[in-house]
């Protein structure tokens, strides 16, 4: 990528993101919502990321579920929302590690402290 091309994706990215979230919101299916809430949990938003998961999640029609309800756990986990991610962790199931996986956040959300974990700075702000 040229620096020409990185300053202006840099100096629009506030619209860009809104763009893609409004685009998001109106789509037959939730796989927008979802791919862009996994986005801003790590770009350290990561309440707005669950929100956005969640919608996405809520709205239906998402491609590999199971995967995506593994990120919505690992968020609320690192959020301090041990009960909320309990919940999702212990609900997934599938194939090639999921379950192991999950497992293993549920643990980390079992042991862990209620506050969040801190992160750095996102890179824009979270359309609410």
């Amino acid at each position: 990528m040229s620096p020409r091309t990185r300053d202006w994706i840099l100096a629009n990215l506030e619209s860009i993101y809104r763009e893609a979230y409004d685009r998001a919101r109106a789509a037959k299916d939730g796989n927008g919502l979802v791919l862009l809430g996994e986005s801003a949990v790590g770009e350290g938003r990561i309440d707005a990321g669950i929100a956005m998961i969640e919608a996405g999640l809520a709205k239906g029609g998402v491609k590999r579920i199971e995967e995506h309800r593994l990120r919505l756990g690992e968020a609320q986990a690192q959020a301090g929302r041990k009960d909320a991610a309990q919940q999702t962790l212990a609900a997934v199931k599938g194939p090639e590690g999921l379950g192991e996986l999950a497992h293993l956040w549920w643990l980390y959300a079992r042991v862990s402290p209620a506050a969040p974990v801190s992160s750095s700075q996102p890179v824009a702000s979270a359309p609410q």
